[in-house]
C-alpha cells in the first residue's frame, strides 16, 4: 500500500514516528517475563510466601518436607 505524502516533511515525520512506535514494540515483547505456575499457585495461596520464594528467593524446606523427601 502506497501513501503519498504532500511535501517531504510530513513524510519524513511519519517516518521517525513509525521507527519510534518498532523500538517500543520490539522493548515491550524484550521485556515480557514468563511466569511459572508454581508462583501462581504460590500466588493464590499466600502472596507473603509467593514474594519470599519467587522474589527474595528466601525459602528453605522445614524438617518434615526434608523427611518426606528422604522416605520417597
Amino acid at each position: 500500500m502506497k501513501t503519498w505524502f504532500r511535501n517531504k516533511s510530513t513524510a519524513s515525520k511519519t517516518f521517525k514516528e513509525m521507527a519510534v512506535f518498532s523500538t517500543e514494540s520490539q522493548r515491550a515483547i524484550q521485556d515480557t517475563r514468563l511466569i511459572p505456575f508454581s508462583a501462581l499457585q504460590h500466588y493464590i495461596f499466600c502472596l507473603h510466601q509467593c514474594a519470599l520464594i519467587h522474589n527474595e528467593q528466601a525459602w528453605a524446606e522445614n524438617y518434615l518436607t526434608a523427611q518426606g523427601k528422604s522416605v520417597v
